[in-house]
């Protein structure tokens, strides 16, 4: 099993290569795939035998019995891969891991699909690296696919002219029908199809007396294969043989077919159709039932008749009605007199919004950001045909499979250069008095915009990720700012709150001075698209120089010592970690100076000029010299083994033998010390040359010597 930080990064790399997937139009034609088999709903199909071609592309097809369902995929490869992952998809959820079947070449995965019957383009797209290191992308079209059965059991098949009858469809999968709820024209009949009540429904309507025999075609939305092998949208037809008979009572039909009760609204101006039974200047009572004492829906005046045999009329409204609820009954006083129906739904409104994000949950929080794209669901009283809009939004989809007059749901993009804080949501040219609050983005941004100077350029800060050996004096430390990296045209971050901490010591590690430089506001730059729209009064422009904060400045803190400057995102102000960059800045030196004393002993000494031969082996001495030291390149505090220096040389100081001869020379001598000091004696090699004082003579000198730590 990989890690999980190396299947993003393949991810990442995998999705650049998608556009090699599009020279595969067939994938059969693609020489990586051997197979792809699919199990589900205890059913078995693969790229072998189960391919049909739609729309001039071949696709897998997948039957399945539940629209949301779990499945098995195993991918056969004609090759071995370096890599292999499932490109992540809303349509499924992967619910375990790759698992590789002992090879490179054979991968499994277990998922669970979310809503088989609403998916309109399924691809499952596996990201490889082949064994070439390219990284390329294999896309396989799923064409899912269902049985649908609908039929509908009328009973009594006796109607009446002018009625608008309701049948229940029987079917086994409501989800799939294509029920629009638009009225059609037939010979001698009307109909239409809707879904209410998680039930479907065809409402029929007679035009003329006598037999009518309907057909009502039905469709789906996932298609099914016919016993030949194709793809079929058209299921066979609700068919059916009816009686149509004269009305008992005389159905007037009223020019609109759907009314919103508004209690502060006047009345509605109407075109009934004409009947002489009808007086003018009358008003007629419109009640839910023929019986007497039924409940008030409206009330119609009548004004006068007008020349296309209608009559113009007032409808004054008082409660709702809904058609399926039955006939309603015009009458004088309490005697029926004619038959109508209309919708009356109370005035579109809405009561409560929620706003949903990918990858998190419904909220009641309606604040939204430039350039996000956002599920809105509404939910209030009369929603199924309103029309609703988000000003100076862009309408990306609206969901009209749960759509209903409670509850509607749209996503909406909201502009990259929105200049409203508020969003009003529209129903109709209407304000629904809802509206969503727009904020900048406030999310922190890696350090790549920030940029360290300490005398040797400008460098990006998240690109230093070793300690910094500067080798001249550190005159200032200063922290600049790259606005314009921190929006993109398409990524936006917002302000940067970042706070920074310096801390200086000395190259022994003792605290000099820390200090909190406290926290500073950076705000994006002219290049971003929300530039104009960022209030820039708590804005930090100029560098940050940190000998203006620090009493200790870093120009004065000795060979070998550091500063140490921690720059992090604010959390208080992001409510996550956010980033943290620390930068280390040595004084770093290649040679000291220092007076050193130490005790050669046994120097081999030889006088230039003279004709003896090397004096043995000298006693002690003592050697007072100004010497120095060389630090190794690249090191921290790493000293060679190698020493110079130049001073005095007290020859056989403590050599008490007769024959000794002492004297005062001034010498050069290089030195070698051991690399490792295990205790406080070290024994050096000393190798030089200088003139004595009293003998007036210059010599060599060579031997070892003592030195001594306290």
């Amino acid at each position: 099993m990989r890690s999980f930080a190396c299947y993003c990064c393949l991810c990442f790399l995998l999705f650049a290569a998608q556009l090699d997937a599009q020279a595969y139009r067939n994938f059969g034609a693609n020489p990586i795939l051997e197979r792809l088999t699919v199990t589900l709903d205890q059913q078995v199909v693969n790229t072998d035998y189960h391919t049909v071609y739609w729309l001039e592309r071949e696709y897998l097809a997948m039957p399945f019995e539940q629209s949301s369902t779990y499945a098995e995929l195993e991918l056969v490869l004609s090759q071995e891969v370096q890599e292999m992952a499932l490109l992540p998809s809303r349509d499924f959820v992967v619910t375990d891991s790759l698992m590789m079947d002992g090879s490179s070449r054979v991968f499994r995965w277990q998922l669970r699909f979310e809503d088989l019957s609403r998916v309109e383009f399924l691809r499952l797209q596996f990201a490889y690296v082949d064994m070439n290191y390219q990284s390329k992308v294999l896309e396989i079209p799923v064409l899912p696919y269902t049985h649908t059965r609908a039929e509908f059991y009328p009973g009594n098949t006796d109607i009446y002219l002018g009625e608008t009858q309701r049948y229940e469809i029987t079917t086994d999968r409501l989800e799939n029908l294509h029920l629009d709820g638009f009225w059609k024209d037939a010979e001698g009949y009307r109909y239409r199809l809707v879904r209410e009540q998680n039930q479907a429904v065809l409402y029929l309507e007679p035009k003329r007396l006598g037999e009518v025999r309907i057909e009502v075609p039905m469709s789906v939305r996932r298609p099914y294969l016919t016993a030949e092998g194709r793809l079929q949208y058209e299921m066979p037809p609700l068919t059916g043989t009816f009686q149509v008979r004269q009305s008992r009572l005389q159905f007037l039909r009223l020019d609109g077919a759907e009314y919103v009760l508004d209690r502060n609204q006047r009345d509605i101006e109407i075109q009934l159709e004409n009947h002489p039974r009808l007086q003018m200047e009358k008003t007629y009572r419109i009640e839910d039932t023929d019986e007497k004492n039924g409940t008030l829906i409206a009330e119609l005046f009548t004004e006068r008749r007008l020349g296309n045999d209608k009559i113009l009329t007032r409808l004054r409204l008082y409660n709702t009605h809904n058609p399926s609820q039955g006939y309603l009954y015009i009458k004088d006083g309490d005697t029926p007199m004619f038959l109508t129906n209309a919708n009356i739904i109370p005035r579109t409104q809405i009561t409560k919004v929620e706003v949903l994000r990918s990858g998190n949950q419904w909220t009641t929080d309606t604040t939204v950001r430039p350039g996000e794209t956002i599920d809105l669901r509404v939910e209030g009283t009369s929603l199924s045909r309103a029309k609703i809009a988000v000003e100076d939004t862009q309408l990306v989809v609206s969901d009209s499979l749960t759509r209903n007059d409670n509850s509607a749901t749209l996503r909406v993009k909201i502009p990259m250069n929105v200049a409203k804080s508020s969003l009003g949501i529209f129903v109709g040219n209407q304000r629904s008095g809802r509206s969503l609050n727009v904020v900048e983005y406030q999310r922190p941004r890696e350090l790549d915009f920030v940029t360290v100077n300490y005398g040797d350029g400008p460098r990006v800060v998240s690109a230093i990720n070793e300690p910094v050996l500067y080798g001249g004096t550190i005159r200032e430390v200063a922290l600049e700012f790259d606005r314009n990296r921190i929006d993109g045209e398409d990524v936006v971050y917002g302000k940067q709150y970042l706070q920074i901490d310096v801390r200086m010591e000395d190259k022994n590690g003792r605290l000099l001075e820390t200090k909190d430089l406290g926290t500073f506001v950076i705000c994006p730059g002219t290049a971003s698209p929300r530039f104009t729209y960022y209030a820039e009064q708590d804005c930090r422009v100029n560098p940050v120089l940190l000998n203006n904060y620090l009493a200790q400045k870093t120009h004065a803190i000795g060979e070998w010592g550091k500063v140490i400057v921690t720059i992090s995102h604010d959390r208080d102000r992001y409510g996550t970690e956010g980033y943290t960059q620390t930068i280390t800045l040595y004084n770093q030196r290649l040679t000291t100076f220092d007076i050193e004393l130490s005790l050669p002993a046994g120097l081999i000494t030889q006088k230039i000029g003279a004709e003896e031969n090397i004096s043995g082996l000298g006693g002690i001495s003592i050697a007072m010299l100004a010497q120095f030291s060389f630090y190794r390149k690249g090191e921290i505090q790493r000293m060679s083994p190698w020493k110079i220096g130049a001073g005095f040389l007290a020859q056989n100081t403590f050599n008490f033998r007769e024959d000794a001869v002492r004297d005062l020379g001034i010498v050069v001598i290089g030195s070698v010390y051991p690399i490792r000091m295990t205790g406080r004696l070290r024994f050096p090699l000393h190798a030089g040359g200088g003139y004595y004082l009293q003998q007036g003579k210059f010599f060599i000198l060579m031997g070892p010597g003592i030195q001594i730590n306290f």
